[in-house]
Parts: C-alpha cells; sequence; structure tokens
C-alpha cells in the first residue's frame, strides 16, 4: 500500500483538511448530509456529477442491489456505482467520526459478500459501466481512509473484490466501447489500480486498459475537444476520469503511457465553456442544469484553466496542485468547427448554439437550437431529459418543439421515434462564430443544415443567423427556409421562472427575477403555451413555450425576431429600396429597434442574392448598404455583419 499512502500524504499535506473546512463549508455539508442519511439506511443521489440524480431518500436495505423503487432501473445503476462509499469516507477524514468508517465497511462488505459476483441474477448491478465506476469508486475512497485501520480481513476481502472486477472489466469489454463513455468509465478504475498496485495485475491486463484507454481518448473527441456524444454531462464524465487518473500519476511521480496532460487540453478548454460563468452546466443533450463549481476548480487546481480571483484549494486534489502555474483566460467566444456546439461566455451573457453532428442517442432534435442565461440565470433553457425510462415525456423532451430551433412540421429533420432510436437525422453543412468587427460587445453567429424526406426528390434547406449585442441586450435572430413544407414553426422555452404576456400577435413580454425584455416576431403570429421541462433529472416543471408560425410561399419562408433582455423596447418595420427603383424591395426585410436608453438601430436583411438590377440599396434615410445584413445605428455609421 505505500503508493497509495504516499498518494494521501501528497494530497493531506500542509494542513489540508482545516483549509478544506474554511473554504469548502457547502460542498462540505452536502456530503456529510449524505453521509448521516446513510447512517440511517437511506440514500440520495445528488452530487453533481451523479448522471441521474434522485432527491428522494429511500431506504438501501429494501432494494439492495439489484432492485429500484418506482419505476427507474436508473435508480439502481446508481446505487451500484457505490458513489456513496466515498462519501462515507469523506465524511470520515473530515469529522474522524468513526461511525462513518464504521458504515463504509459495512456496506462495502456487504456488497462483495453478496453480489460480489456477476450471474444471472444480478445483471443490473453488473453492467460494464457501473462495475467500473464501482471500482473506481471504493479506489477513491481509500485515498480517505485510515488503511492501517482496516482489519486484515476487510482488506484481504477488499482486494480480492477488486481484482474480480478487473477480470470481469477485462472479459466483458466489446469494441463498441472504444467509442462510449462507457469502454473509459469502465476501464478507469483499473488504470488507477495499477498505479495504487503497481505489479499486482498481469502485464497482459495492464497493457491492454492502457491501450484502450489511448485508443477511447482518441477516438471520442472531436479535434475541437467536444466529445463525440455531444453532451456536456457526459463529456465530463469521460475528463474527469482522465483528470484522476493524471491527478493520481502526478502525485505519486509515475510517468504514464499516455501523455494525458497534453491529450486532454483541448477537451478541458471546450468543457470551459459548456456552463456558465457561475459554473452552471448547460443542460444540452442529455445533460442537468447543476452546479460544477467544485469540479471547474479542481479542473483550475491542476492547471487546465485559469484561476477565478475567489478560488481557493480544490476539495478534489487537496495540495497536490499548490505550485501548478494557471493558464491565461480563455476568449469569450468558442467556435466547434468538428463538433458543430459553439458558445459565447462572458460574466453576465451565456449563449449556445448546436449544429452538430447527431451523436450518441443521447442527442436531441436540437439542431439549430440555441439557449440563453442573462445574469447567471437560464433565460431561454434547453427541455432537459427528466427521464430514461421510456415514455411520452421522454420523447416529448427530446423533439423539436421542446429546443429553441425552427422546423417544418410536415418534414422534421430530426425523427425520434423512441427514447433511444431515430429514423431520420439532419446534415449540417456550416457553421460560423465570429466577433463583429468595430462593434463592441457584437458577435455574429451562423449555421445552416439540410433535410430531405424519404421518397423526397427536394431537399429543404435551413439557416439561422443570430446577431448577439451584449452591451445593448439584444438578439437578432434571421432564420431562412427552402423546401417544399407548408408552414414553418420557431419555438422559444422559457425558464420556469420567467413569466410571459403576451401583448398583441407579434409581441412576447417577460421578467424574472433579475431580467426583463420581451420577443417581437416580424411576420406570423406568435402564441404562448404552457409545456414542461427538466432541468436535473427525476425533475419536471411547467414553463412557457413561445411559439411563432410563418407559412411558406413559393417555396421560402424567412423570419426576423428580436429578442431583448435588457427592458422592453419598441420594433417598426423599414422599407428600403434597389439602386435606381423608387418601388419598396421586397426580397428582404427591414426593421428599426429602439431601445430602453432610445438609441435606435437599423437593421436590414436580404432574402436571397441580387440577380438582376443593382446590388446596391438605399433606405429611407439616404443610407446606401450592401450584403446579407446590414445593420446602422443613430449616428449613421454602418456595421456589415454579413
Amino acid at each position: 500500500m505505500k503508493q497509495l499512502k504516499d498518494y494521501q500524504h501528497a494530497f493531506f499535506k500542509d494542513n489540508w483538511l482545516q483549509r478544506a473546512k474554511e473554504n469548502h463549508q457547502t460542498d462540505i455539508k452536502k456530503v456529510l448530509e449524505r453521509a448521516d442519511l446513510l447512517l440511517t439506511d437511506h440514500i440520495i443521489f445528488d452530487d453533481a456529477l451523479d448522471m441521474e440524480a434522485c432527491h428522494t431518500p429511500y431506504r438501501i436495505s429494501e432494494y439492495y442491489w439489484n432492485d429500484y423503487p418506482e419505476e427507474d432501473s436508473e435508480w439502481t445503476y446508481m446505487l451500484s456505482r457505490n458513489g456513496f462509499m466515498v462519501d462515507l469516507a469523506m465524511a470520515y477524514a473530515y469529522t474522524k467520526n468513526s461511525c462513518y468508517l464504521k458504515k463504509w465497511a459495512e456496506l462495502i462488505q456487504h456488497f462483495i459478500e453478496t453480489n460480489g459476483e456477476p450471474h444471472a441474477s444480478n445483471g443490473p448491478s453488473w453492467r460494464p459501466i457501473d462495475s467500473g465506476i464501482r471500482l473506481m469508486n471504493w479506489l477513491k475512497s481509500l485515498t480517505y481512509l485510515p488503511l492501517d485501520e482496516l482489519s486484515e480481513d476487510l482488506r484481504l476481502l477488499l482486494e480480492q473484490g477488486m481484482k474480480d472486477h478487473i477480470a470481469y472489466l477485462h472479459a466483458s469489454y466489446i469494441d463498441k466501447y472504444r467509442l462510449s463513455n462507457w469502454g473509459v468509465l469502465a476501464i478507469s478504475g483499473i488504470a488507477v489500480y495499477d498505479l495504487f498496485f503497481p505489479e499486482h495485475l498481469d502485464e497482459s491486463i495492464v497493457a491492454w486498459a492502457w491501450n484502450q484507454l489511448g485508443q477511447q481518448l482518441d477516438l471520442q473527441f472531436y479535434p475541437d475537444g467536444v466529445h463525440w456524444e455531444q453532451s456536456p454531462l457526459y463529456h465530463h464524465e469521460v475528463i474527469a476520469s482522465y483528470a484522476y487518473i493524471l491527478q493520481v500519476s502526478e502525485a505519486l511521480s509515475s510517468e504514464l503511457p499516455i501523455n494525458l496532460r497534453e491529450k486532454l487540453q483541448q477537451p478541458m478548454y471546450a468543457a470551459y465553456y459548456m456552463a456558465d460563468s457561475s459554473d452552471y452546466l448547460s443542460p444540452l443533450n442529455d445533460s442537468d442544469y447543476v452546479d460544477l463549481t467544485s469540479i471547474y476548480d479542481w479542473y483550475r487546481a491542476m492547471g487546465f484553466l485559469a484561476d477565478k480571483k475567489e478560488a481557493t484549494t480544490s476539495l478534489y486534489s487537496g495540495m497536490i496542485y499548490q505550485k501548478t502555474p494557471s493558464r491565461q483566460t480563455l476568449p469569450a467566444l468558442f467556435k466547434g468547427e468538428k463538433s458543430g456546439f459553439s458558445a459565447l461566455k462572458t460574466v453576465n451573457t451565456y449563449l449556445t448554439l448546436f449544429n452538430g453532428l447527431h451523436g450518441s442517442s443521447h442527442g436531441h432534435a436540437s439542431t439549430g437550437s440555441f439557449t440563453l442565461n442573462v445574469n447567471q440565470q437560464e433565460m431561454i433553457a434547453d427541455g432537459g431529459r427528466y427521464t430514461y425510462v421510456e415514455g411520452t415525456t421522454r420523447k416529448m423532451l427530446k423533439e423539436p418543439a421542446a429546443h429553441n430551433s425552427f422546423f417544418d412540421e410536415d418534414d422534421l429533420s430530426t425523427i425520434i421515434t423512441e427514447s433511444w432510436a431515430y429514423d431520420h437525422l439532419p446534415w449540417p453543412i456550416h457553421q460560423q462564430a465570429e466577433e463583429i468587427s468595430n462593434l463592441k460587445g457584437g458577435y455574429l453567429f451562423s449555421n445552416s443544415w439540410l433535410s430531405q424526406k424519404e421518397g423526397a426528390e427536394q431537399l429543404s434547406s435551413y439557416a439561422r443567423d443570430i446577431i448577439l449585442l451584449e452591451e445593448e441586450g439584444l438578439i437578432l435572430l434571421y432564420d431562412s427556409y427552402r423546401g417544399s413544407g407548408k408552414t414553418i414553426t420557431a419555438t422559444y422555452n422559457f425558464h420556469e421562472a420567467c413569466q410571459l404576456n403576451q401583448s398583441d400577435q407579434q409581441t412576447i413580454s417577460f421578467n424574472a427575477a433579475n431580467i426583463k425584455g420581451q420577443v417581437y416576431v416580424h411576420k406570423g403570429n406568435v402564441s404562448l403555451e404552457r409545456q414542461q421541462r427538466s432541468s436535473v433529472y427525476n425533475q419536471l416543471a411547467n414553463h412557457d413555450r413561445l411559439i411563432s408560425q410563418l407559412p411558406v410561399k413559393e417555396g421560402q419562408a424567412h423570419q426576423l425576431t428580436v429578442i431583448s433582455f435588457k427592458g422592453d423596447v419598441s420594433c417598426e418595420p423599414l422599407t428600403f429600396y434597389q439602386n435606381k427603383h423608387e418601388q419598396a424591395y421586397e426580397d428582404g426585410a427591414g426593421l428599426r429597434v429602439r431601445l430602453t436608453s432610445g438609441n435606435i438601430l437599423d437593421f436590414y436583411v436580404l432574402f436571397n442574392d441580387v440577380i438582376k438590377g443593382d446590388k446596391l440599396f438605399k433606405t429611407d434615410n439616404g443610407q446606401f448598404f450592401y450584403g446579407k445584413i446590414n445593420i446602422f445605428d443613430d449616428n449613421n455609421r454602418l456595421f456589415k455583419i454579413k
């Protein structure tokens, strides 16, 4: 156990426990609350990285280890991962109260003696992913415990139990896991075991485990760093497993067969943009809106991300990384050229936009969908997941209307048949994210995708441009469709904290605790309907969905939408003219937005490229412009957007 004790020394040195109690009171309180529940034979799953949360306490003894309450087998999977072993071990380290150590020993002994080997009747608790996480959690828990105080019988039992896990994980591994979070989570514990107990495993298994982890890391991430399954939650599950391996190796000065620090850099950068400035995770594609501050503090402590001013010692790295140099602050804008995930992250504004390949079955019908957080609060939000149990709610939350995009209801580009199955997916063809030159706080996001109905000869094309002006608190969306559809529908799902009121057929006002604004739709009609969404697994809330519908004419539909999030604005249509023409130009739209400050912004959009006549255009104010999207301010300054 020398390496395990060496790790403990590196982690706890320089009176780290006292620092942790002073600097991480909230996180430690949560750990102790869960541990105290365990002492009463009850369990909840509310850790930030619990993949399927459950905030209702249930008795463990009624379900161990292969049964579950209600109708959700995911509860059994969560129980079988044994994350509670880490809670009990941490509770003992913080309090030195032997009741936590006693309960840890009781539960781990019970699992090994009653459920310690896989067989036909205990399959729910021996899925490879859960068994791998369980092995990792057993190893993590040991790092918080007084190793010399464990009985010899328990140590031998645990050692054999871990070896049985490793043998099973090796035997049950299939090639499919190379391209799945299942593979990483199944094997990571074997790597940590090898670091803590070198020469305890057969060399062939050690070589196999490291080889698989290296291949998985190379296969599962796009060059921009985003995990291919397109889920922020599972992105973190994977990189956190690799990060723990790296931390153990660096604490022990053990050289790895993989250059993890180098290979994790880009995935860590991408992870930075998957949460807002308060470190709350974006609930996209089977993720939850949860506080990941402790996880991001860990990444920061390891030197992958820039420190926050208020950051202290990391709860998960102890004193191991006190001398690690901090990274430079990352830019506000992230453009995932390969993944299709783009984001803007500033102190008060967080916007995400997705237009990538679907990824695994965790993906939703979210092509072209955006989310918007303002002042660290969700405003226009993703529908979430709620459950993995097959049913109408699960399917509804994955469908296009539960996201903030636009679509043809008669020709959906993403067709979901059930929770994990699809009949049709779109083809993303373009994504762009950039700052607007000479316009402070101005950003342009553009994406487009194609769809083709089965048996149809004609392709349908969709394009969305989003102009965000942060200082003005304004977003302009331009959506364009070309195809054989009859009606285009756009949906905007507001967080349940937002109260919406309809002013007229084109305008909706909204407000929340620290947000006030409105939505104006240039053409068509808007309506509101009550719907359901989920910020966290197993939790469902009622919210307002704004629906905008526009008829397709001559195979095209074009819509301008203004969203203000710093107070109400007024919007009015503008006319403009093709040079040498006196009749208003109809293949485009102009819109004047008067801000709460009284300032004016005039937007002009051309729907199609000009084939006949001049490409120069003139406004009623005598201003000239050229190009697809242009803005004039009230000082007559022109900003060429696109």
